[in-house]
């Protein structure tokens, strides 16, 4: 399957939460960065976007609440944490899990607080190699979830020339923002 299909699936059958043509978008470049990609997503709901990195044959770590509860969640393959991202328990669990490797993709879509994003961001992104991507999802979601575009507008000043956000084609779009790490 090709990017297209593997978001179509999601978000139709998979339970994929973001809008398909952001999903397509996103996947098409995790795909383009490397297929087989090491991922780690904050935030699942109910495994969409697992199921989306794990048809790229990328090896995926994802911390989530277990709301509303493991029962809905399909993992698709992927080795999952229980608990609060914010918490060392979860870093600890993720940074064994690497085992010294760094993360390719690292995928933000879990606490929408201000506070909780930016800790997700501040507490993981160092996980993420030269060149590889963090994805922050619903930065432009602003009527809904505003804390998390207040994130993303001081990570756009600290990190001037590493962050675009990734185009949609939605007439309201919660917009996925992409930071390429710098070695």
């Amino acid at each position: 399957m090709n990017a297209q299909q593997i978001a179509w699936e999601a978000y139709q059958h998979q339970g994929a939460c973001q809008r398909y043509s952001e999903l397509a978008a996103a996947v098409e470049l995790v795909e383009q960065l490397d297929p087989h990609s090491l991922i780690a997503e904050i935030g699942v709901d109910s495994g969409g976007t697992l199921y989306c990195w794990r048809q790229l044959g990328a090896e995926v770590f994802a911390i989530t609440l277990p709301v509303p509860g493991p029962q809905y969640v399909k993992p698709h393959g992927a080795q999952l944490y229980w608990g609060d991202s914010h918490s060392d328990d979860a870093w600890n669990w993720l940074t064994d899990q690497l085992d010294g490797r760094l993360l390719d993709v690292l995928f933000i879509d879990g606490d929408h607080t201000y506070e909780g994003c930016r800790d997700d961001f501040d507490d993981y992104s160092g996980l993420v190699r030269p060149g590889g991507l963090v994805l922050m999802h619903d930065v432009l979601h602003r009527e809904l979830l505003p804390a998390v575009g207040d994130v993303w507008d001081e990570l756009v000043i600290e990190f001037p020339g590493q962050c675009w956000v990734m185009p949609s084609g939605e007439s309201e779009p919660a917009g996925f923002g992409v930071i390429t790490i710098k070695g």
